[in-house]
């Protein structure tokens, strides 16, 4: 009749110690059980019990404190520290992912900042490189305009004197006029002209810009077919040609003009 008054979940243990008790094995004095009161409410229990002879039979006096309340406390303590041992075992997750990244990005700034220096060495190679470069290329140009002075120079001291001598001479008018045209084409070694043609309008083929300096020195079509031995045809061809490669193709500009104006 006693073990209805004692919770379901522990009325076989409940009544294996008594037994036990009854018999006098050994077994605790003092344990906490859960009992029921008459309104069926679960409460917790501390049991003290003893074995003795009553009546000349064995029997068990015992003493039965309400310890609920204190079951309470100790189950609310018990779930703050679970509760603190979760906050503190996040705590400690969070720090170590947090001393990671500090590591992480402490190695990031550290590439960074190499990559910076890798940067501002190569910056100031290719600094010194572009230095050296213009200071190849000035010295380039130095002595591409010592050059041309030298080819100037010489053109005029050792070639010019013959061609005036030959233009002296008794030649006809064919020949005069080539010499003319020598006279002429070496004055133009020294100037511009050509290599702006050239340069400018790479499409010309040699021949054109032959023609195209005839006619700048004032040739007629007809003069220009003579003194190359070919037919007028053939000269107004190339002159055609001339003014579409120097966008002249239907414009009312004067051939002449404009290579007078590359000049």
């Amino acid at each position: 009749e006693y073990l209805t008054l004692i919770h379901p979940d522990e009325r076989k243990a409940f009544a294996q110690i008594a037994s036990a008790r009854l018999r006098g094995e050994s077994v605790p004095h003092r344990y906490e059980v859960r009992r029921l009161r008459k309104d069926g409410e679960t409460i917790w229990c501390e049991m003290m019990a003893t074995r003795i002879e009553y009546g000349g039979r064995p029997a068990i006096m015992g003493n039965i404190v309400v310890i609920t309340e204190r079951k309470e406390v100790e189950e609310a303590l018990l779930e703050s520290a679970r509760r603190m041992q979760i906050a503190y075992d996040q705590a400690i997750n969070y720090a170590e992912a947090f001393k990671k990244e500090i590591e992480e990005r402490k190695r990031a700034e550290e590439a960074l900042q190499n990559r910076k220096e890798q940067l501002k060495t190569k910056a100031q190679s290719l600094e010194e490189v572009n230095t050296a470069l213009k200071v190849l290329l000035k010295q380039r140009e130095e002595d591409k305009a010592e050059l041309e002075e030298k080819v100037v120079s010489n053109v005029k001291q050792l070639v010019m004197p013959y061609i005036e001598t030959l233009g002296n001479s008794r030649l006809g008018s064919k020949e005069s006029a080539c010499v003319n045209i020598i006279q002429s084409n070496i004055s133009e070694i020294v100037s511009p002209f050509l290599r702006r043609l050239s340069s400018k309008y790479s499409g010309l083929t040699p021949k054109e810009i032959q023609i195209a300096d005839l006619i700048k020195l004032g040739k007629t079509t007809k003069e220009i077919a003579d003194l190359l031995n070919v037919s007028t045809r053939a000269i107004e061809f190339h002159r055609e040609n001339i003014r579409a490669k120097l966008g002249l193709k239907n414009q009312p500009t004067n051939l002449r003009t404009h290579l007078l104006s590359l000049a």
